[in-house]
């Protein structure tokens, strides 16, 4: 703001106002994990946006949302990617012993055990979505127990 670039004051009160308002909803202070999901889920909004205006054939508009949302990521952490989630969730997977033969537990208990350990490794503001961890647990048991 004190460069006086109107893009970025814009941009970033723009999300400091989502900010404020889930602050408020709350009576004490979102955490930081929280403020980096409302700042990842103003740069996914952005790029929607930025895909619509270009199937209008408004490229002027999209390209506006893309340097907005440029400006946004710079403030986030680096994403894990999806080799590294991979190769933690089989570290994890072996030393939980989950891919031996005679250790077949409950799907629902072993992912519990994966993710409790999963997470105190890596911080959730480091992988983009849960739900991808989910899937590539669930694909890595699958393997080792089809090769089992």
């Amino acid at each position: 703001m004190k460069a006086k670039d109107s893009a970025k004051s814009t941009t970033l009160r723009s999300v400091l106002t989502d900010v404020y308002a889930a602050d408020k909803q709350k009576s004490q202070p979102i955490p930081n994990s929280k403020i980096q999901d409302i700042i990842r889920k103003a740069v996914d909004r952005r790029k929607d946006v930025a895909s619509q205006y270009e199937n209008a054939s408004r490229s002027d508009l999209a390209e506006k949302e893309r340097k907005e949302a440029a400006i946004l990521s710079e403030f986030l952490p680096p994403q894990l990617s999806e080799e590294e989630i991979d190769c933690v969730l089989r570290e994890v997977i072996q030393e939980q012993g989950l891919l031996k033969a005679e250790a077949k537990p409950n799907p629902k208990q072993a992912l519990g055990k994966i993710f409790k350990a999963f997470y105190t490794r890596v911080d959730k503001s480091a992988v983009s979505s849960t739900e991808y961890v989910t899937r590539r647990a669930e694909a890595i048991l699958t393997d080792a127990s089809k090769s089992s």
